[in-house]
């Protein structure tokens, strides 16, 4: 089941992706955010109880699935405002990355 939620949030933004212009950074800096924190937080106890599993771990489906729903979203919105969002959102989820390679493992 996680498997094909982290599939299909994929596949979703990669298809979004596609039909922005090279100049929208944001897209890419989202999902290169997703991937980073899910590199870093892989093997850890997760501190975060919203995307703690029920053993401690990091639910990668449902952290994926979110940032799926908030990215689809922000192709709802007009461009200046769903751009500064997704800016916005990679911003914290870089945070995100930061904090879990400076914990101790």
């Amino acid at each position: 089941m996680v498997g094909r939620v982290v599939r299909w949030a994929l596949v979703l933004g990669f298809m979004g992706c596609v039909r922005v212009q090279a100049a929208d950074l944001s897209h890419y800096a989202l999902w290169a955010a997703v991937g980073g924190d899910v590199a870093s937080s892989w093997g850890q106890r997760e501190a975060n109880p919203l995307v703690r599993t029920s053993s401690g771990g990091f639910n990668v489906g449902l952290s994926v699935g979110v940032t799926g729903a908030a990215y689809a979203a922000t192709l709802k919105m007009e461009k200046g405002r769903a751009r500064k969002v997704r800016w916005i959102i990679a911003g914290v989820r870089f945070g995100v990355v930061g904090y879990n390679l400076t914990r101790r493992r």
